[in-house]
Order: C-alpha cells, then sequence, then structure tokens
C-alpha cells in the first residue's frame, strides 16, 4: 500500500506542475488578446490541441482519485491492480505530455509589441535578431540572435502565417 501512495503523490505533483503551464497558458492568451496590436499570430489549432491533451489528463485524474479512493475504502484485489494500472497510464501519460508541451508551447502564439516579438517563454528585440531560418521540410523555424555577448538559438514549429509576419517584420535577416 505505501508504494501506491507514494506513486500517487509523485503523480499529483506532475499534475500540479502540468495544470500550472496550462493556467500560465491561458493567462498569457487571454494577455493577448488584450494587446492592440494588428502583428499578432495565435496557433488555434496548436492551442485546441494543448486544451484537449490537457482536458485529458485532468479526466485521468479524476478516474486515478476514484480508484485510489476505492483502493483505500475496499480490500478487493481487482480494484488495487486497476488502480496500479491506471497510475501507471497516468504517470505515462503526465510525463509523454511534458515533454510535449515543453517542445511545442513555444508556437502557441507570437506578439510584434515595441519593436519586439513576444513569445510565451521569451521576449527577443528585433534588432538582436541575427538571422531566422527555416529548415528544408519546413517543419521548424529557427531564430538566432544576440543576447549580452552570446549566441542564443531558439527554435518553434513552423506555419506559412508565422512565416509571412517574421518577413514582414525582419525583412532581410529572413533566409528561405
Amino acid at each position: 500500500m505505501t508504494p501506491q501512495i507514494i506513486n500517487f503523490v509523485l503523480i499529483l505533483v506532475i499534475f500540479g506542475y502540468l495544470m500550472t503551464i496550462l493556467f500560465k497558458l491561458i493567462k498569457n492568451k487571454i494577455r493577448v488578446n488584450r494587446f492592440k496590436t494588428d502583428k499578432k499570430y495565435l496557433n488555434t489549432k496548436l492551442y485546441t490541441q494543448i486544451i484537449i491533451l490537457f482536458t485529458a489528463a485532468i479526466a485521468l485524474e479524476v478516474l486515478q482519485l476514484i480508484f485510489f479512493i476505492l483502493f483505500i475504502t475496499n480490500d478487493i484485489k481487482w480494484i488495487e491492480w486497476t488502480s496500479v494500472g491506471i497510475q501507471l497510464a497516468s504517470l505515462f501519460y503526465f510525463i509523454v505530455l511534458l515533454l510535449i508541451i515543453n517542445k511545442k508551447i513555444n508556437g502557441a502564439f507570437v506578439l510584434v509589441f515595441e519593436n519586439s516579438f513576444i513569445f510565451i517563454n521569451n521576449i527577443i528585440p528585433i534588432e538582436s535578431i541575427q538571422v531566422i531560418t527555416n529548415n528544408l521540410k519546413r517543419t521548424l523555424i529557427t531564430f538566432s540572435y544576440k543576447e549580452g555577448d552570446v549566441v542564443e538559438i531558439f527554435s518553434m514549429k513552423y506555419h506559412w502565417k508565422l512565416k509571412d509576419l517574421f518577413k514582414a517584420e525582419c525583412g532581410e535577416k529572413y533566409n528561405d
């Protein structure tokens, strides 16, 4: 019983971190809608996919909580095994969700405000950008920009509307 409680607490901690990311995403989307600028990009398809993934995570957590309560209150063997199976599935899903979200969340929205690109995780001044390129298959857009003395690289998922926004703002710095 003790390993299941430890596993349950671990999953709750990961779930709490995922919900923090979700609330941050929703809060930033509300902030983007408040900006009075025409130069913004919101990837609604990606945003909808992220919301669906988080909804599935919430449903899985509720199911896990129900079976955990049944496990504690009843002494039936199939509830114990089902609870362990759901906990392992939850743990696997949450870890995969963390990896997917950290990779894809950068392209959720882009905003051009006061001569800077504002992303969900960072702000890049347009004058510090050295080059913006995309790969041959057009799956990634890569920024190379200078922050102090260090050259940083920032990648995000490619979208043609995003490319047009960067081309309009950066001009000669965008390489096809």
